[in-house]
């Protein structure tokens, strides 16, 4: 269907204009090639489960707006154009718009006479047995023309279903072999209540896998088509298409190109900057760049390159945050507060072992430790990790959440675009400098090697929003003793003990 649309399309153009006289080849091969820019950008030919005519009708007049009007003020630099386009350019648009729906209608009418039949239908899979899964399920079994033909139904907890809408094949478990067995590709989730960190799991899993995955989102009855370009709504219950692993190729392709345009122009204007910051950090702590292991897209390590802002220490234990440790001297401490010692990791973008923006990385230790405390961890490798990110610009970094960080991460992978990544560039720099923190700031970091009641999560303690922490092994600051009272505070003189007999006051 996509295919023949996206043939007739710029055929009605070059039809329409024909109609009134412009024979110029340039101008007819313009509105073509304006015609196929402008139906992608506008989603016309995009995959559906209800198709008609009537809803795409505002999508077909702004699709003929666009057209003729890049013909009307291009045309004329690239080829003598008729007076009569712009004496008619009323009909040409009605023309054009009519072509654009009778090439609809026909193809509508002919993918829904094919689905029927079985031609063109895909197998799905139902992951829920209550009620609004039994509704999805059913809608699908009666009418044929959506495209989806229900095979099997799933159990999120493992529960029987009496008398599914589907044949039962099995707990939710049982997934990833049920779609290898049936040999199925597409996959409806759809139960009311809040899915269980095992069903999230399940989802991404086959989106990884190149699977075209639907899901009822919730409060669905007060959803419309209006909420969002992949919502369809399915006799009365809306699902919506998540993007699948092969519509990431054309945007990861972007996503690089953009990293290494803006890492090799940073690395070029910023040179200067980061000559002066490697003399300072040598000078202050005698090396230049620190290299770290760190675990990077799909849970391969790589070295992360930073500049060096502690002095040498014999013997200097592993710390989850060093802004107070003893080591860290002025220059270190100024570097790290303005984020100059990342620059060196606009190296490792232009390597590809980082991108601009994606999830911070850790180091291996605390990633293993991280991934068995918290759910989703792991989802954050999916896509190269960051210098910078959509945690990071919302204030979570340093001695924040884990667990907030792992949702913000998994939240902007889910619904990336490369808009998204530019503007989490822009908001970057007003987010880069650190607060410095204070002894009245203290920060607590809570890691427990499995005891009872333990989260494993970074806590903070009394400390303002954007405070960095204390190093996790540093020492317990010392009670200061009477002996070392700051200078201009008197200290109490002791009271007499009163002499045998006195009186009070006496």
């Amino acid at each position: 269907m996509r295919t023949l649309l996206a043939v007739l399309d710029p055929l009605a153009a070059v039809a329409a204009l024909h109609a009134i006289g412009v024979r110029e080849p340039e101008v007819l091969l313009l509105a073509a090639g304006v015609s196929v820019l402008a139906a992608s950008g506008l989603h016309v030919h995009r995959s559906r489960l209800v198709l008609s005519m009537l809803d795409d009708l505002p999508r077909v007049v702004a699709l003929t707006g666009v057209v003729l009007g890049v013909v009307v003020v291009l045309g004329p630099h690239l080829a003598p154009v008729p007076e009569v386009l712009d004496e008619r350019i009323a009909a040409v648009a009605a023309l054009h718009a009519a072509l654009l729906l009778l090439a609809r209608a026909l193809v509508y009418a002919a993918t829904h006479r094919a689905r029927r039949r079985g031609r063109v239908s895909h197998d799905v899979v139902v992951v829920g047995t209550d009620v609004v899964a039994r509704r999805v399920t059913e809608a699908l079994v009666r009418h044929r023309e959506h495209g989806l033909r229900p095979v099997g139904v799933l159990s999120p907890d493992g529960s029987v279903p009496l008398r599914p809408a589907a044949p039962y094949v099995g707990p939710l478990a049982a997934l990833p072999r049920v779609l290898h067995d049936l040999e199925v590709r597409h996959v409806v989730v759809a139960f009311g209540d809040a899915p269980s960190p095992e069903v999230v799991r399940a989802v991404r899993r086959a989106v990884a896998e190149n699977h075209q995955v639907f899901v009822v989102p919730r409060f669905f009855e007060a959803m419309s088509r209006r909420h969002a370009t992949r919502t369809e709504l399915v006799h009365g219950v809306a699902l919506t298409r998540l993007p699948r692993l092969s519509e990431w190729s054309v945007g990861r392709v972007a996503k690089r190109g953009l990293d290494v345009v803006l890492a090799g122009a940073a690395l070029v204007a910023l040179a200067p900057l980061l000559a002066v910051c490697g003399l300072a950090a040598r000078r202050e702590t005698g090396g230049v760049l620190f290299r770290q292991t760190r675990v990077g897209l799909h849970g391969r390590t790589f070295t992360l390159y930073k500049l060096q802002t502690l002095r040498p220490a014999p013997a200097a234990g592993e710390t989850w945050n060093i802004d107070n440790d003893a080591r860290l001297g002025p220059t270190g401490r100024f570097l790290r507060r303005t984020g100059l010692d990342e620059l060196p990791q606009l190296v490792n973008v232009l390597r590809g072992d980082m991108s601009l923006v994606g999830p911070r990385p850790e180091r291996p230790h605390y990633a293993t430790e991280f991934a068995r405390r918290h759910h989703g961890y792991d989802d954050r490798h999916r896509v190269p990790v960051g210098i910078t990110g959509w945690a990071q610009v919302h204030h979570l970094r340093g001695d924040t959440s884990i667990s907030e960080r792992v949702r913000f991460d998994n939240a902007y992978i889910d619904s990336w675009s490369l808009w998204r990544d530019i503007t989490i560039l822009a908001r970057t720099l007003p987010t880069m400098r650190r607060a410095q923190p204070t002894a009245r700031d203290a920060v607590a970091v809570v890691r427990t090697a499995g005891s009872a009641g333990s989260s494993g999560e970074v806590s903070r303690v009394g400390a303002g929003p954007g405070d960095a922490g204390r190093s996790a092994t540093a020492p317990p600051r010392r009670r200061r003793s009477r002996s070392s009272a700051p200078r201009g505070r008197v200290r109490p003189r002791p009271r007499r003990r009163p002499r045998a007999g006195a009186r009070d006051g006496g």
